[in-house]
């Protein structure tokens, strides 16, 4: 081993050392070099400028003060949209949660857009200057994407029709092909 490489080889070994899958700590997970994970979600540190996201596993930028409240906000936020990820599936996710997230990444009121007040609903903070109004806004949003809303919406959009009748099994039919969907999409 280099004497370049020994720094890192000691950092993962830290890292392998300090792992807990369940970590409860947004602390711990910034005082990690390279991965951790935070309530059983993986993640991974990366030399990116002031960018963090989460895509089925949290990608936390690295130089973030583990003492530092607002960092450790982060940490949570991101948790929050692991739980949407994993509500929504990955390609419900990506249309309503990743694309408007990125495409809004410079608006002033970006904590108060819906897909983001989700994230901070689920991750457990309160952010001064928003009500809990908006954060039940966006769990709302979220939650009508999930594949369990869309079988639910389908189903009370047929109208009763008699037992054992050809209606009755083109109504049972469209929940099949919508739940067939969601289970895809999910």
């Amino acid at each position: 081993m280099t004497w370049s490489t020994q720094p890192v080889a000691r950092q993962l070994q830290a890292d392998f050392r300090n792992f807990r899958l369940f970590n409860d700590s947004p602390k711990v997970v910034l005082e990690s070099h390279y991965f951790s994970a935070y309530r059983g979600a993986p993640v991974v540190r990366l030399s990116v400028d002031n960018r963090s996201f989460s895509f089925g596993v949290l990608f936390i930028q690295r130089g973030l003060d583990p003492e530092d409240e607002s960092h450790r906000m982060i940490v949570r936020h991101e948790y929050g949209h692991f739980l949407d990820f994993l509500k929504i599936g990955p390609v419900s996710y990506l249309a309503v949660v990743g694309i408007p997230s990125i495409l809004s990444k410079n608006n002033p009121a970006y904590y108060e857009l819906k897909w983001e007040a989700s994230a901070d609903y689920n991750g457990g903070i309160k952010r001064k200057g928003i009500s809990q109004e908006t954060l039940q806004r966006g769990a709302d949003y979220t939650n009508k994407f999930s594949p369990y809303h869309l079988l639910k919406s389908a189903a009370g959009k047929l109208k009763p029709s008699p037992a054992g009748s050809k209606q009755q099994a083109r109504n049972y039919s469209q929940i099949l092909i919508v739940g067939s969907t969601a289970t895809f999409i999910y």
